[in-house]
């Protein structure tokens, strides 16, 4: 029988989350926001940081950095995130009308692309940052999972030719 090591998929999952959960965060005030449950990130962050810390088996030091980096981005992300859902709704409202500003979507549409390489950057930061304070060994394990995520694609199907970012 073929046994395959399940902490590349393991670590997948945790990873996928991570780098996700800003999307789905909540503005301040609401549950994971300032003075929620669990600070900036909330319990889905909390979730993803200990995932990560079994699947890598972190140092104390390691898991400390992880906390901190994960709260660092999803404060990032979260405004950028808000701000795109706001555009968005815009986008819509326009395209509603009887007789759309085709200037006004344009320019809403250029300022969710501007917001997405923000958070892109920012999600960049995090990996850089977070891969720098791993082994060797945990950084070859964070890399495999990077590497299936990316196959995977964000929602867990599988790229296909034509499909490539």
């Amino acid at each position: 029988m073929n046994k395959r090591n399940p902490v590349p998929y393991l670590a997948v999952a945790a990873l996928a989350a991570i780098l996700t959960a800003p999307a789905f965060a909540q503005p301040p005030g609401g549950p994971g926001g300032p003075g929620g449950p669990g600070g900036p990130g909330g319990a889905f962050g909390e979730r993803i940081v200990e995932r990560l810390t079994r699947l890598l088996e972190l140092t104390d030091a390691q898991h400390t950095t992880l906390e901190q980096l994960a709260d660092r981005l999803a404060d990032t992300t979260r405004p950028l995130h808000e701000q795109m859902r706001t555009n968005q709704q815009q986008i819509e409202t326009l395209l509603e009308g009887a007789n759309p500003d085709a200037t006004a979507v344009g320019r809403l549409v250029v300022a969710n692309h501007g917001l997405h390489q923000q958070v892109k950057a920012a999600r960049e930061r995090f990996d850089t940052d977070f891969s720098a304070v791993l082994t060797a060994e945990q950084r070859a394990s964070y890399d495999t999972a990077k590497k299936l995520l990316h196959q995977r694609g964000p929602r867990g199907g599988f790229r296909g030719r034509g499909h490539a970012r």
